[in-house]
């Protein structure tokens, strides 16, 4: 009988240590998603705005007056402000040391990051 219990204790410490397993494919081998990752000419208007939009200038987060930490994406300078300030490559990646954005901890798809990476590489052109 105690060779039945540690038995089930055992499997069940397993199931829980397995169960804590969670690898970010992405970031595991980030040459899958590059493949189809256009990166030559992004700028703002037609590259990075649309990500900002769709997952960081939402109600309550990183728009209006009141935007979450004191960023804002709501305009080309307020979001050149946030790149400048060296956060947000951190942040979108869920390094460690930054609070990971966005908050859902959903990570942006390796090629938005890759995309933003660029246009902040390339001078953050309008």
């Amino acid at each position: 009988m105690k060779n039945l219990i540690k038995s089930l204790l055992l499997l069940s410490v397993l199931f829980f240590l397995n169960a804590c397993y969670n690898d970010n494919v992405q970031k595991l081998y980030p040459q899958r998603s590059l493949s189809n990752c256009d990166t030559i000419n992004v700028n703002y208007t037609a590259t990075i705005q649309p990500i900002f939009s769709r997952s960081c200038a939402l109600s309550g987060c990183h728009t209006g007056y009141y935007s979450a930490g004191g960023w804002s994406f709501d305009s080309y300078q307020l979001s050149v402000a946030v790149a400048k300030s060296g956060r947000l490559i951190g942040s979108l990646k869920h390094d460690d040391g930054f609070r990971p954005m966005p908050l859902s901890n959903t990570v942006l798809s390796f090629c938005e990051i890759v995309k933003i990476q660029s246009w902040i590489n390339a001078g953050m052109p309008q």
